[in-house]
């Protein structure tokens, strides 16, 4: 049995033993727990995402972008 299986278990156990309004409050705990880790997991989905918008505007070209252009072009 793995650690996690494990952990998960000894809960069990334990809270088995509570009054149904004890174990109501421990349900209402881990559906927290879970609500907390889900917003967790769209925050650094959200992070993730670059839109470069930090760097927009500020690169320039020196030289004939279109001149260059056709000329990677032609190398085809």
């Amino acid at each position: 049995m793995d650690n996690n299986m494990a952990i998960a278990e000894t809960i069990y156990e334990k809270v088995k033993l509570f009054p149904e309004a004890r174990q109501r409050e421990a349900l209402d705990f881990v559906n927290y727990l879970s609500y907390l880790l889900g917003q967790q997991q769209i925050a650094m989905t959200e992070a993730q995402k670059y839109t470069f918008s930090d760097i927009a505007g500020k690169l320039t070209w020196r030289g004939d972008a279109v001149a260059v252009q056709r000329e990677i072009r032609d190398e085809w």
